[in-house]
């Protein structure tokens, strides 16, 4: 469908509600009897576009203090029903200014601002809690029977009352309080609801890590390895390690890391791994861990020092283990790089020296069976250099560069393997070796090059495998598989292209021992620069592999930029399936089966990258950095796009849907937030009917109430990054200035991080110095996800209510990334987990709680 740009034509102003409200307090009848149960009056005045209310300042809390209006000399009751409880408001007709002060606090409480310097009417309210509005015929005259009433108010005033009355109805039940709470430099001033006094006991349900979506294939190398023994593949992606078994489709996981994993070696007998991580700011050096994969139980952590200095000073880029099994050898990434040798046994340190200087290292392979000497290859940029190594000894020398002879030296040598290959009508074991020139050559037992099996294409080989010895299987940077067969004189090959939201293809790892006699293996696991692993069956022709005809299902999915967008759906049409959708910068938007743990449809987005979205089926709405909002009909296996329009000139910051689907508010970096609604009929057309512009820093999050709060229109939650924290009509685009009659409304969502719940549990023990990333609160209420900036990819869960701080329940856990954008709470099969999305490694943990 093409799209009508008029259906975007912005408004210069939202669309006025039809009602007209105050927002400054209440006068409600009970018994019979009229009672104030807010002390707060504001006054406008649309001739000088000043609006006036009670200020907040350091001094303390000032907007419950009553202004005396017993001067104002005529008065009219707007009637909304005169029946028990009915909220009236009071007004001046002759349209003077009420007594008040200007307030000084953005958002609740605060006087508000009009960027537009619009006025509200001539009108000094009380009232404001509950319906009203100005329909003649419902007018009455009242003031002499309520005159002593406000004049009592005025009298509470001057006390100084400090304390709001209000009720979950509007009744006069008990004191209420606000909850001030200061993170950083901010104070917050918060309006409890009820359910925050009421008699529970805390309780916090803890978390399991149950599955790790994504995988580190955009920026690391050789890092999927294969246990042939038990049937598992393992890899990491940013602090954990995974153990998938391909048979039973389970996940284990060794999260003993503390820092970003770099690199991987598993031994002969698939038991023993040893993993390197960079440097954390907590410790200052690198390490390297060693541990085993049936109990996961930790072996040696090498950290030690050198009388010279650390030889683990930043990053652990490249892992082996020695011909025997019985050193681990490692390469630093500090300046000049170090290689070290390690006792398996003892986990000591043996020997230590300078290797190279070259700024990229892309791995390190013992060479075991092509050649007799102890022999070892560390590989990079310009650099494919020869070291023996002798752990017995204690012995590190160098032996020489590695020369291409006749073949122009490559920019990076980006893979080396060792295989047995067939040459000469025999079988022998030979290292071989790829690079960003796209050349794929084999070596000679003295590391001379032997025969040039591809040459030149100017595609990166990024990795090598062999499916037998005669099948040798390659993979590059642009998604491109082949299949060598060295049997053949000349080497013939076939070519495919996996598809293009996967990326690149970074490593293959048979599943199956190709080396044994006759064996061939038609099952190929991929890991991919698109941060997914992919698995390849390919069906043979006459018993010869095709590298056209395979099957491709994905393992696992994640994202190779920052993701920051996270939605939840559950689909009541089949069978209740819970679905969970990311997006990030990458262009990537991804659909998981949360219960069977499946990539549903991965959908590639060229030239977007994606800063918000929302769901509501079957639409999916999407937010880019380029002002770009995309809506899309969801499918069982893919994405349709319906519309597209400009959002501002800024990104889109965020987008949340209304609980009944008709609209959803979309905020822009220039700190504006647009209302969509849909049209009516079957047409699939949007139309911006207001704008909300009183923000003054970008939108990070919104929330709808559940239902109408407020003359049956929904309330919006709002807050930027810098405190800003509003209120406001999802109908009218009107700023609710007066928090507490609004405390008691229960929201459709509850992701806005200067919230009651995310603000008052992160503070709870007391003042936090920096930002609430983000939030979210289970939907029975009774416990708060948030995580604060500077907590090193730590999750806080929280009980709920927490009025007792003491009796307050606060778990802290770790969640093996550096860093969570967005947390949700859903439900999987009955059972309540929790997801977070883990931005700079682009992975997605799911974790039941019990």
């Amino acid at each position: 469908m093409k799209v009508n740009p008029k259906l975007f034509a912005k408004k210069e102003e939202p669309i006025a509600s039809t009602k007209k409200r105050g927002d400054a307090g209440r006068i409600i009848m009970e018994d019979g009897m009229v009672k104030v149960v807010n002390n707060r009056l504001s006054s406008t005045n649309s001739s000088d576009n000043k609006q006036s209310s009670v200020d907040t300042d350091d001094g303390g809390i000032h907007s419950d203090t009553i202004i005396d209006i017993s001067s104002v000399p005529e008065y009219t009751v707007r009637k909304a029903s005169l029946a028990t409880n009915s909220v009236v408001s009071v007004g001046s007709e002759d349209g003077k200014p009420g007594g008040g002060r200007l307030g000084k606090m953005k958002g609740f409480l605060g006087g508000g601002r009009n960027k537009k310097g619009k006025g509200t009417g001539d009108t000094l309210t009380v009232g404001g809690g509950g319906g009203g509005g100005d329909n003649g015929s419902d007018n009455v005259s009242l003031a002499s029977s309520i005159f002593s009433t406000i004049s009592k108010v005025a009298a509470i005033a001057q006390r100084g009352d400090t304390t709001i009355t209000t009720g979950a109805n509007g009744l006069v039940e008990k004191p209420i309080h606000p909850v001030v709470r200061k993170i950083g430099d901010h104070k917050l001033v918060l309006w409890p609801p009820d359910e925050y006094f009421d008699t529970v006991t805390p309780k916090i349900r803890l978390p399991s890590l149950e599955w790790i979506y994504g995988y580190s294939g955009f920026a690391h190398r050789n890092n999927i390895h294969f246990l042939s023994g038990s049937a598992t593949l393992v890899y990491f992606v940013g602090h954990v390690v995974v153990l998938y078994d391909v048979n039973k489709d389970t996940q284990r996981h060794y999260g003993e890391h503390d820092g970003l994993i770099q690199c991987i070696a598993t031994a002969s007998d698939g038991i023993v791994v040893a993993t390197g991580q960079s440097a954390t700011t907590t410790d200052g050096g690198a390490q390297i861990r060693v541990w085993t994969t049936d109990q996961l139980k930790t072996l040696h952590v090498l950290t030690s020092q050198n009388p010279n200095g650390s030889v683990l000073q930043v990053s652990v880029t490249g892992l082996c283990f020695s011909r025997d099994e019985d050193a681990l050898v490692a390469i630093d990434e500090g300046k000049p790089r170090s290689l070290s040798v390690w006792s398996m046994e003892s986990g000591q340190l043996l020997a230590s020296k300078p290797c190279t200087e070259s700024p990229v290292v892309c791995g390190l392979v013992s060479l075991r069976t092509s050649t007799k000497e102890s022999w070892y290859i560390i590989y990079g940029r310009g650099l494919m250099e020869v070291w023996r190594i002798v752990p017995t000894e204690k012995r590190i020398d160098f032996v020489r560069q590695c020369i291409f002879g006749q073949i122009p030296k490559p920019s990076i040598v980006t893979c080396v393997v060792e295989s047995v290959v067939p040459t000469g009508g025999a079988e022998k074991s030979h290292a071989m070796s790829a690079d960003s020139d796209g050349n794929i050559i084999i070596w000679t037992d003295e590391m001379r090059p032997k025969t040039v099996l591809q040459h030149g294409n100017k595609v990166p080989v990024f990795t090598l495998c062999f499916l037998s010895p005669a099948h040798l299987m390659s993979g590059s940077r642009d998604g491109q598989i082949s299949i060598l067969r060295l049997h053949e004189d000349p080497v013939a090959s076939t070519k495919a292209i996996i598809p293009e939201q996967y990326g690149g293809v970074r490593m293959l790892v048979p599943l199956t021992d190709p080396s044994a006699p006759g064996a061939i293996t038609y099952t190929v696991i991929a890991g991919t620069t698109g941060n997914s692993i992919i698995k390849l069956n390919f069906t043979a022709a006459s018993e010869e592999l095709d590298a056209e005809k395979y099957e491709l299902s994905v393992v696992t999915a994640g994202h190779f930029d920052e993701v920051g967008s996270l939605t939840t759906l559950l689909q009541q049409d089949k069978g209740g399936q819970s679905l969970a959708i990311t997006a990030g910068m990458d262009g990537n938007i991804n659909c998981f089966d949360l219960a069977n743990h499946k990539v549903v449809w991965r959908v590639f987005l060229k030239d977007s990258m994606v800063t918000a979205m929302d769901c509501y089926a079957p639409f999916l709405a999407v937010g880019t950095s380029d002002a770009k909002l995309k809506l899309f009909q969801l499918g069982d296996s893919d994405l349709s796009l319906i519309l597209q329009a400009n959002v501002g000139a800024g990104k889109v910051s965020c987008i949340k849907f209304s609980p009944d689907g008709s609209r959803f508010a979309v905020a822009s970096q220039e700190t504006e937030i647009f209302m969509y609604k849909f049209a009516d009929g079957t047409d699939m057309n949007i139309t911006v009917i207001g704008k909300f512009d009183k923000h003054d820093f970008p939108v990070v999050s919104i929330d709808w109430s559940r239902n109408p709060a407020r003359d049956n229109h929904y309330v919006i939650h709002s807050n930027s990054y810098e405190f800003e924290n509003f209120l406001w009509d999802a109908d009218s685009m009107d700023y609710l200035e007066e928090a507490h009659f609004y405390r008691n409304v229960k929201w459709f969502s509850q992701t806005c991080v200067l919230g009651f719940p995310a603000a008052t549990s992160v503070t709870a023990d007391g003042t936090v110095e920096t930002f609430i990333v983000c939030t979210d609160v289970t939907p029975t209420f009774d416990m708060v996800a948030a995580v604060v900036q500077g907590q090193k990819g730590q999750l806080g869960l929280y009980s709920f209510p927490n009025a007792n701080n003491a009796a307050a329940i606060k778990h802290m856990q770790p969640t093996y990334s550096s860093a969570i954008h967005a947390v949700r709470f859903c439900y999987i099969s009955n059972r309540l987990c929790l997801l977070c999305v883990h931005g700079e490694d682009g992975s997605m943990s799911q974790w039941s709680l019990r």
